[in-house]
């Protein structure tokens, strides 16, 4: 069953990917708007709240949009295939000896588990924003000490991000998978 020509897998990275988007998104907007205030209205702290709370469940989501499609990569035979689409014929073996079947399941593992860290820095996070209230604009060390965490959080997103682009872009589904 494909939705628009996409597998369910397919389907699961894209909106992996788009979550990606949506949270370099948000943690641009809660950096900025501790990093560019001095103090804060009720209305800038709820909205701060607000956004802090939503990047963590888009973390959250990320995570589990990751490891879904992860669990397809039990054997090789899986990943093996010849397909055609608009860019060419392309045919993808994967087999025991081969790196591809090597790098993709002890990648994507080592992906979910370090994952763990960014949503539990995501959540530290939160937890200040919502602890600490205006304190993260009027407290310099409060204000330093959650910009770290997000600079900290960011980076690692990040590198994850480059991460599994260069993996799903080289080892991938074929389309309909």
């Amino acid at each position: 069953m494909s939705l628009f020509g996409l597998g369910p897998n397919e389907l699961l990275l894209s909106i992996h990917g788009l979550l990606f988007i949506l949270i370099v998104g948000f943690g641009s907007y809660i950096f900025g708007a501790i990093y560019f205030k001095e103090t804060g209205s009720e209305v800038h702290m709820t909205r701060l709240k607000i956004s802090s709370l939503v990047t963590f469940f888009l973390v959250l989501g990320l995570m589990i949009t990751g490891i879904l499609p992860d669990t397809n990569f039990g054997s090789g035979a899986l990943l093996s295939a010849s397909y055609s689409n608009a860019y060419g014929n392309f045919t993808q073996i994967v087999t025991d000896e081969s790196a591809g079947n090597f790098t993709g399941p002890l990648l994507f593992d080592m992906m979910e588990h370090v994952s763990f860290v960014g949503l539990a820095l995501t959540g530290v996070i939160t937890y200040l924003i919502w602890n600490f209230g205006n304190l993260v604009f009027t407290d310099g060390r409060v204000k330093w000490s959650v910009l770290s965490i997000i600079l900290v959080t960011m980076a690692w997103l990040i590198v994850l991000g480059v991460v599994g682009t260069i993996m799903t872009k080289t080892l991938t589904f074929p389309p309909g998978v």
